[in-house]
């Protein structure tokens, strides 16, 4: 089956402090959604403070027999890491916001054949 890399650039807002701890939980996450699914093969997550807000990178290598099936399996699983944190992603189902609500949003993507 095809191999795909689904790249992933997200603009996260929240109060500070509160952003790296939740990116961090998401991260955490993802790991366990990768372990349990034989179509997503690898992941590398970074993290930068930003004034104001934060920069997340996510690279995924996704296992699909084509582009589209490859980014949507792989955005499910961020997706769903970050709702379980308790994050919010505007698009998405959302959980009701508060005060400390981290929210990420997408600033770029990317889905490239890695192997045939």
């Amino acid at each position: 089956m095809p191999t795909f890399a689904v790249s992933l650039h997200f603009v996260v807002e929240g109060p500070d402090g509160v952003r790296r701890e939740h990116a961090d939980r998401v991260f955490d996450g993802y790991a366990a959604v990768q372990d349990a699914a034989a179509h997503l093969l690898g992941s590398s997550w970074s993290y930068a403070e930003r004034p104001g807000h934060a920069q997340v990178e996510v690279e995924l290598t996704v296992e699909a027999p084509d582009k589209a099936l490859a980014f949507e399996r792989g955005c499910a699983g961020v997706w769903w890491a970050i709702q379980d944190a308790g994050g919010l992603t505007p698009g998405t189902a959302e959980p009701a916001r508060g005060p400390a609500a981290v929210v990420y949003r997408v600033a770029g993507e990317s889905v490239q054949l890695v192997r045939a």
